[in-house]
């Protein structure tokens, strides 16, 4: 019984932990906005210096803070090291790249349902803020900057924190909390899918560094290289060409535009081959992904949704996010 209240303690702690991580990092981030506004307010038109500047100080100071916090006042346990094979890193390319399309489209569903029901389009902001960045900051922070924290905090710092607990226990907790992070319901299917992925990968190797990499090669390419080449060509105005009918006009359009179009043939045939072999790979290898069912601290199967949700620390933080993503969903400001 003991256990079972240090173990609620220890949720709770990281629930407010994660929530406490919610608030320094807009804190930080509008901190940062205000402040540039301020100093230099025409500066701060310029969407890429904005970002640069919202940015840099949540990934500078604000993380690295949170995951000195929660090491300090959480213990944990870090996954045993184990070598991974070149051939199995180079398999788990497609497999994240597949997991990361297929759940994508479940999520673009769910929001086109949503957007239909309450009659105006969910807005899917990371492809906005993407198209809108140049190619040189767009790639440093969501290609970089945004993989190395994210998983020495999702992966390194928080499953650390739950591993004690189970392996099934850390990894679907994590890949929930980084899912949540992400404050919409577009990003929400694939990342807490590619989080379970991720956090597999990090308890069974203990090396940050695999995941870490494959994070920034699902990052450049479906966050920065796919809307760039996507930009290259206004399909917008491909459509009405090609719906008047006019095909004089249609293949002016189409010759004017051929560099663009051969690259955007090339991206979809790259993108729809990973995707083919990933899901082979994913399910010739569904055998393999098994948690072991040993953990230090036991929590009794009964006890488990009780100890681990229904304290006051992780209730506060899921009670934010999922209001954070409904209000998104129907287009109302939040904090």
């Amino acid at each position: 019984m003991e256990e079972l209240k240090v173990a609620k303690k220890h949720f709770s702690k990281l629930g407010f932990l994660m929530l406490l991580c919610t608030v320094v990092l807009n804190g930080v981030q509008y901190g940062a906005v205000c402040l540039g506004r301020a100093i230099a307010p025409t500066v701060m038109k310029d969407i890429n210096i904005a970002i640069i500047v919202q940015t840099v100080p949540m990934y500078v100071f604000a993380m690295p803070f949170i995951m000195w916090l929660m090491c300090k006042v959480c213990d944990g346990k870090t996954p045993e090291k184990h070598s991974m094979t070149k051939g199995q890193y180079i398999a788990s390319i497609p497999m994240a790249y597949a997991i990361v399309v297929i759940t994508n489209l479940v999520g673009t569903m769910i929001t086109l349902i949503i957007g239909a029901v309450k009659g105006s389009a969910v807005q899917n902001q990371l492809m906005t803020l993407s198209s809108n960045l140049n190619i040189y900051v767009a790639t440093f922070f969501m290609a970089i900057c945004a993989p190395i924290m994210e998983e020495l905090l999702f992966r390194k710092t928080l499953v650390s924190r739950i591993l004690p607990y189970g392996e099934k226990k850390a990894i679907f907790l994590s890949a929930l909390a980084f899912a949540l992070f992400h404050g919409n319901l577009n990003q929400f299917v694939y990342a807490f899918t590619l989080g379970l992925f991720f956090g597999f990968l990090y308890v069974k190797t203990g090396n940050i560094k695999i995941t870490i990499s494959l994070h920034m090669f699902i990052n450049f390419f479906s966050g920065v290289l796919s809307t760039k080449i996507m930009g290259l060509v206004d399909m917008t105005k491909y459509q009405e060409i090609a719906a008047s009918g006019d095909m004089v006009a249609l293949m002016e359009f189409v010759g004017a535009n051929a560099i663009g179009f051969i690259l955007l043939l090339l991206f979809v045939v790259f993108i729809y081959g990973n995707v083919f072999v990933g899901a082979i790979l994913l399910i010739v290898n569904r055998k393999r992904f098994r948690c072991s069912q040993e953990c230090d601290i036991v929590i009794p199967k009964e006890k488990t949704f009780q100890t681990i949700a229904l304290n006051i620390g992780v209730v506060l933080f899921l009670v934010y996010w999922v209001a954070a993503i409904i209000c998104q969903l129907l287009d109302i400001p939040f904090i």
